[in-house]
């Protein structure tokens, strides 16, 4: 359950306001909510439709879901988190691998596909076809017993009866059906014509073909069923008689066939590869059928097999089939030959003739020709199952079968197969298994010297064994680094700038292989992030090269996002960024490749999370609903942002992406001061909220009931002075505390000052030089001209301004004026944040104490407390003032005030932050 905190209808003129006065008389928290209208109640939270429920932007861990408001359809999207480690790469780089290379005759194949085993021995084919091809003469042996028989009967021995012998009849007709899918039973056909030319001899052998015969074959003349003529002629047909496929048209024309023959007075018989099980009843009763495969019987010509129907199982071809699949997932690359050879492991009554038809034409294979390979799809929900079901004896004879099949195909093919039968829980010895590791590094090795070589590379054909083998790894290999590595090799050779990454593949040994296998720059570029929105949603991501921040033309509407949503800027050495999208529970991984000054844009549709990594570091971006206390919560051109109303007072809040930048100043700056260094890198690993502006009067005095300030003509919305640290520092702790009431700031959420160094990052906005507009200009102590459009300093504030302290003697002053002082927020150009006045107009308390130079800074962003620290100790101003020299209104400037100080140039600014950080 949750507690809500609701304003009573009725009540339309109390506000938060009313709250803290009732706070400060003394009135408890419970009877002040109820004096003013607030009144408690208990309500279940309730999860957005159609979007993910989460937290206010900050780390995830710390940040609490806020009350998600229901009337945004599509979520807005922020960077939450980042990690950044800028250091130089560490990887062995191709010079220093060694030359373990790969030469063009070690990669060259010794010898082709495994031969066929013969669906039936010619030994026991051969007393077939001779019955029915052939027909029986005179001998030259006598007929003893008739011989005395026609004596016996006083018969004259003019002709002497002799013994029958069979022959080769003079003329005879071979019809083949050359229509079944390539490869299947090409290898038997042919093998069988061969033979029985050779034994039999061309001459008188019609030979007939239906479809195309092969080249060469001067025996066969292709010819369709419906025309072929009837002549009295022995006839075989070998053929399916188109009962594998069911192919009733088909069916027709070989019972007519074989009607026509019949008519002839030739008896039809034909050779069927095909199980008796699928015969139809209509074809045998005219064709004699003999049964084409291996332990089968084979009948009288004259006689010839019925068909088998067995009703009670009715999903016997399927069974057979996926278990003959089971096999296969053992090999990667499966011939004619070798999907033979595993049927004829099995018992008939496990896989027949039918079952190499059905995995061919089912679906479950890629089919190149004669050479066939299990789609991963069937090989990933085969695997497990025939791992389990296959015996151990079984298993090491398919392993014999596979090894022996590849054994000359060269080193690449083979050492794929010995993993794949390794994850299939096949015993491999281990030499085998080191030498099968050894390829795969020697190999990827090969590849890497070959990119800058395509010529080489397209003709050793590493790169294409290599795609086709990356798409069938099990998934255990997927998961090792020489997969990684020869994906991103191929990746790299294929030039593109987009890929999928296989699913299965650890995405951190794919970070690591892309720096091995992209050059490195040798230095670190900077690209900004943004997300694009239709109609729909979200639309794309975009990576720009980073560009200086430069002062928007003054026609722009400032909530105008037609170049994206800006999230945050994303540091790569190596030019490869690896996207990974959520959605739901799965994650799909990205491999992008960034051209120099070439934006890249990738499409995404998530509304779960976005996260990119490089060799730099990564970036998480999410959902964000807006917090309780915002009034208003949108995005324009410089980011997020969101809006509190105290009273009638609003606080707009500005969203700091996470990131990383150089903190101080080169050496080489106008205007240095050696406290400015030593110049070094900081990391803002979780993003917080920023007040826009600095603090107003009109806020100030909104939350505190007073207005310190000496320039109160400025007007409510001229930045509050005279505040001391400890002051500023009261002063998040009562708005904080307000909201705390209330019930709208998020559990482990707190204002507070910034430290230094989120001050500096969210002043410089991405920027490296003096100004975060540019480098500075320093015409004089108070003249700066790149100042004029971005603060109010020394050199402008007194530019028509009325009232003030006398500037009249202030030397080199950029504009002539005699009075100055603060001026209204926001009426200078805001950075790239979005922030307004980071430079002049008030100095900002920050929270850490000063010190001399930044030896022993944090790296991490946190303010630099000194736990020792005598009380009072100063602490650090940034920014610059409306009467401060032009050198000290830049970004890395620092200066130091005590904690009690008050002067008519110090302000505070906003940060609102998990309190842990």
């Amino acid at each position: 359950m949750k507690r809500v905190i609701e304003k009573h209808p009725e009540l339309t003129l109390v506000n938060r306001r009313d709250v803290l006065l009732c706070l400060d008389a003394g009135i408890p928290a419970g009877a002040a909510l109820d004096l003013c209208g607030f009144r408690v109640r208990e309500q279940q939270p309730k999860e957005p439709v159609g979007r993910p429920r989460r937290a206010a932007p900050g780390p995830a861990k710390t940040a609490p879901a806020p009350t998600p408001v229901a009337s945004r359809e599509f979520p807005l999207f922020a960077a939450i988190n980042a990690t950044t480690e800028l250091k130089e790469f560490e990887g062995e780089e191709p010079a220093q691998l060694g030359a373990d290379f790969f030469s063009e005759d070690e990669l060259r194949f010794r010898y082709g596909p495994p031969p066929i085993e013969p669906l039936m021995p010619l030994p026991r084919l051969w007393p077939y076809l001779h019955r029915v091809l052939g027909h029986r003469r005179p001998g030259r042996r006598l007929h003893a017993s008739r011989v005395v028989r026609r004596a016996a009967r006083g018969r004259p021995l003019e002709d002497l009866p002799r013994r029958p012998v069979l022959r080769w009849a003079p003329a005879a007709r071979l019809v083949v059906d050359r229509t079944l899918p390539v490869g299947f039973l090409t290898e038997d056909l042919d093998l069988l014509l061969a033979n029985l030319v050779g034994l039999r001899g061309k001459t008188g052998l019609r030979g007939v073909s239906r479809g195309r015969p092969p080249d060469g074959d001067d025996v066969l003349e292709p010819e369709d069923i419906a025309g072929l003529d009837a002549p009295p002629l022995p006839t075989l047909v070998l053929s399916d008689l188109g009962q594998l496929r069911k192919e009733r048209p088909v069916m027709r024309a070989w019972l007519d066939f074989g009607r026509r023959l019949r008519d002839a007075g030739v008896t039809p018989v034909a050779l069927v590869p095909c199980p008796r099980d699928r015969w139809d009843p209509d074809l045998t009763g005219v064709w004699r059928c003999a049964h084409w495969d291996r332990h089968a019987q084979l009948p009288a010509p004259e006689q010839g097999l019925e068909a088998i129907d067995d009703p009670e199982e009715p999903d016997k071809a399927a069974r057979r089939a996926e278990r003959l699949l089971s096999l296969l997932v053992a090999a990667s690359l499966i011939e004619p030959g070798l999907l033979r050879a595993l049927r004829c492991l099995l018992p008939p009554g496990e896989a027949d003739i039918g079952s190499e038809f059905d995995v061919r034409v089912g679906g479950a294979l890629a089919v190149a020709g004669h050479d066939m390979a299990l789609l991963p799809q069937t090989r990933k929900a085969c695997t497990e199952r025939s791992a389990a079901d296959t015996s151990p004896a079984l298993k090491q004879r398919v392993t014999e079968r596979v090894m022996n099949a590849h054994a000359g195909y060269g080193p690449q093919l083979w050492a794929d197969e010995v993993a794949r039968l390794k994850d299939w829980g096949a015993v491999i010895p281990p030499h085998e298994l080191g030498d099968a590791s050894d390829i795969r590094r020697r190999t990827n090795l090969t590849m890497l010297r070959d990119l800058e070589v395509p010529d080489v590379a397209r003709r050793l054909g590493l790169f294409e064994q290599t795609r086709w083998a990356i798409e069938h790894l099990s998934k255990k290999a997927l998961e090792t680094e020489d997969a990684a590595m020869a994906w991103a090799l191929l990746y790299r050779f294929d030039g593109r700038e987009i890929a999928d990454i296989p699913e299965g593949m650890n995405p951190e040994h794919v970070q690591k292989a892309m720096q091995r296998v992209l050059p490195d720059p040798g230095r670190v570029t900077r690209w900004d992030v943004r997300l694009k929105r239709g109609a729909s949603g979200l639309d794309a991501i975009e990576l720009r090269p980073w560009a200086p921040f430069r002062l928007p033309p003054d026609s722009l509407p400032v909530d105008d996002c037609a170049a994206g949503e800006p999230q945050a800027l994303f540091h790569v050495r190596r030019p490869h960024v690896q996207l990974s999208v959520r959605r739901g529970e799965s994650v799909a991984q990205h491999s992008l490749v960034l051209s120099p000054e070439q934006p890249l844009e990738f499409p995404v549709d998530s509304h779960a999370g976005i996260s990119l990594r490089s060799d730099c570091g990564t970036l998480e971006l999410a959902p964000v609903c807006p917090p309780p206390w915002a009034t208003a919560f949108a995005w324009d051109q410089a980011g997020l942002y969101a809006e509190l109303m105290i009273g009638e007072t609003p606080f707009r809040l500005r969203w700091i992406p996470p990131g990383t930048f150089l903190r101080g100043s080169p050496d080489d700056e106008p205007g240095r001061y050696d406290y400015e260094g030593p110049r070094h890198r900081v990391r803002i690993d979780s993003g917080f909220w920023l007040g826009e502006t600095p603090v107003t009067q009109a806020q100030y005095e909104t939350v505190t009931g007073h207005n310190p300030s000496g320039f109160q003509h400025a007007g409510p919305t001229a930045p509050v002075e005279q505040v001391s640290w400890e002051e500023a520092r009261a002063f998040c702790g009562r708005l904080g505390a307000l909201l705390e009431v209330v019930g709208e700031l998020e559990a482990g959420w707190a204002f507070r000052l910034p430290s230094e160094a989120e001050w500096e990052y969210a002043c410089r906005a991405g920027a490296e030089t003096a100004l975060y507009t540019g480098p500075i200009t320093l015409r004089g102590e108070r003249d700066a001209p790149e100042l004029d459009a971005i603060a109010w300093y020394g050199g402008n504030s007194g530019v028509e301004y009325e009232g003030g302290y006398d500037s009249s003697d202030w030397p080199q002053k950029q504009y002539k004026h005699k009075k100055a002082g603060t001026h209204p927020v926001g009426k200078k150009a805001r950075n790239a944040f979005g922030l307004y006045d980071m430079l002049g107009n008030v100095w900002e308390w920050c929270e850490d104490h000063w010190h001399d130079d930044y030896d022993g800074a944090p790296e991490d962003g946190r303010a630099w407390v000194d736990a020792k620290a005598r009380k009072g100790a100063t602490r650090v101003v940034r920014g610059g003032g409306w009467s401060i020299f032009a050198r000290r209104c830049r970004c890395a400037y620092r200066a130091w005030d005590g904690p009690g100080d008050r002067f008519v140039i110090l302000g505070v600014r906003l940060v609102l932050a998990p309190s842990s950080t």
